[in-house]
């Protein structure tokens, strides 16, 4: 079950972003990142994600903060 959910999660992003499925994988220094498919572009997300090369997301400041606050306040749904 968790197979046939990774490889929908896989068609769905690779449709999203555009992102070609590969159908046989080629050594990496065999082919420009221009030409990845879905497959090697999420391990190399992973990859990073994993050795912690990311950055967390961007904090708003506190004036940032009370704008989104009264925004928010001014339309509520």
């Amino acid at each position: 079950m968790c197979t046939a959910q990774t490889w929908d999660m896989i068609k769905i992003v690779a449709e999203v972003k555009g992102w070609p499925i590969e159908t046989e994988w080629i050594d990496d220094d065999q082919l420009e990142e221009e030409k990845w498919g879905v497959v090697r572009r999420l391990e190399k997300n992973w990859l990073k994600f994993k050795h912690g090369h990311h950055t967390g997301p961007q904090k708003k400041s506190k004036k940032q903060r009370d704008l989104c606050d009264s925004d928010d306040s001014e339309n509520p749904n």
